[in-house]
């Protein structure tokens, strides 16, 4: 599974919520990262390295929680 299918597929990540961090100068990034995954516009590698970014320190934020 790819990035893009992950995004529009994982009921536990909200990908309107990554879109924030994924493009923080965008007012409208929710909007943005909604086209790209209806395939309105091009969901690029570049999307998809900051999309993996930004699920990479969601999961590092994970892991150093305290149980």
């Amino acid at each position: 599974m790819d990035i893009k299918e992950f995004l529009k597929t994982e009921k536990m990540i909200s990908p309107m919520n990554v879109a924030k961090d994924m493009y923080p100068n965008n007012k409208d990034a929710k909007t943005y990262l909604s086209r790209k995954l209806n395939d309105k516009l091009p969901f690029t590698d570049k999307d998809a390295e900051k999309a993996k970014a930004v699920l990479t320190e969601l999961a590092d934020r994970i892991a150093r929680l305290d149980t």
